[in-house]
């Protein structure tokens, strides 16, 4: 299945994240292994309110998070 929606966003124009990819751009589709930089970066920059939706994060991801918040 999530292999058939990464077609599914090229589709429409979404790119995986790339070494040659700016990271400005707003239509990358980040995994598990080049998400956290980004994520540590948009909530140090936020100026009012956070939400986060999240299908499945382990406890060991949960603790990495909470350090942050």
């Amino acid at each position: 299945m999530y292999n058939k929606r990464l077609a599914g966003y090229s589709s429409i124009g979404y790119k995986s994240k790339g070494e040659n990819i700016a990271t400005e751009s707003t239509d990358i589709i980040f995994d598990k292994s080049n998400f956290l930089s980004v994520y540590f970066n948009d909530i140090v920059n936020t100026c009012r309110e956070i939400l986060i939706v999240s299908p499945f994060v382990t406890k060991r991801r949960t603790l990495q998070m909470m350090q942050i918040l």
